[in-house]
Parts: C-alpha cells; sequence; structure tokens
C-alpha cells in the first residue's frame, strides 16, 4: 500500500511467524526481498518481531546469491516471483504460493493451497516439518 510517503504497509500472513518459529530448530531460515522501498518494513517484522536474517537481493541476482551463500542441494526456496522459478531450478526443493505467476508454479515441488499474506508460509512450514524431518507442527 502506498500513502503520500511512499510505502507505508506490508500485509504480512497469520500464523506465519508462529510456524516459522516451530520449525527454526530444524534448518535455518532467511528472508530475502527485492522490495527496497518496503524494506524497512520488512525490516521491522522480519528483523526485530520475528528475530530471522534478513537479506536484500534482486531477482535477478538471486539465483548466485544463494549459490553463493547457501549449500543449493539442501536448500529448501519458496518464491511466487517472475524470476522465481529460476531459482527453483537450481535448489534442491522449490514451494510456491497459491497465488505465484502460474509459471512459477510450474516449476516449484509444492504449491500451496493458500496465497502469500493467507497462510501460505504457515502451509509450506507445515509441509516441511513432514516432509523432511518427519514431524507434525
Amino acid at each position: 500500500m502506498y500513502g503520500k510517503n511512499g510505502k507505508e504497509y506490508k500485509t504480512f500472513g497469520p500464523d506465519d511467524h508462529d510456524a516459522l518459529r516451530a520449525i527454526s530448530h530444524l534448518l535455518d531460515i532467511h528472508v530475502v526481498t527485492a522490495d527496497v522501498r518496503g524494506f524497512s518494513i520488512s525490516e521491522q517484522r522480519i528483523v526485530h518481531d520475528m528475530n530471522f536474517p534478513l537479506h536484500l537481493v534482486s531477482a535477478q541476482a538471486r539465483p548466485d546469491w544463494i549459490e553463493e551463500h547457501f549449500d543449493s542441494s539442501s536448500t529448501v526456496y519458496m518464491g511466487d516471483g517472475f524470476l522465481d522459478h529460476i531459482v527453483f531450478q537450481r535448489v534442491m526443493y522449490g514451494i510456491a504460493p497459491a497465488n505465484a505467476l502460474k509459471r512459477t508454479q510450474k516449476f516449484a515441488d509444492f504449491v500451496t493451497s493458500r496465497g502469500g499474506g493467507e497462510r501460505a508460509v504457515a502451509e509450506a512450514s507445515m509441509h516441511i516439518a513432514k516432509k523432511f524431518f518427519g514431524v507434525s507442527i
């Protein structure tokens, strides 16, 4: 949402923080965004409220950035953007929310039944816990 002073609001899904916290002992969670104008909002939510690392990386640079900073052969990545299908091809497992672009969904290993901002991250967290760690949250 934009106001007269620029980007002022972003929507975050209910339960997403609780679900990420529930799996945070199982894997290392990082959040990546390309949203320069909304970065301060995301920083407040992700870094200060949720205590997860947040990285500002353009969509174009993201595939190479992930390979430089993480072991892509053991990386689970969730994304909905127009270039995230490229990331999905370079990581172990890709997850797209239900409202992601169709091309992005096509390359995902799992597509949530919920859209971004509507508990998609919570659903993905439950899926990851069950699929990779055999636990229910």
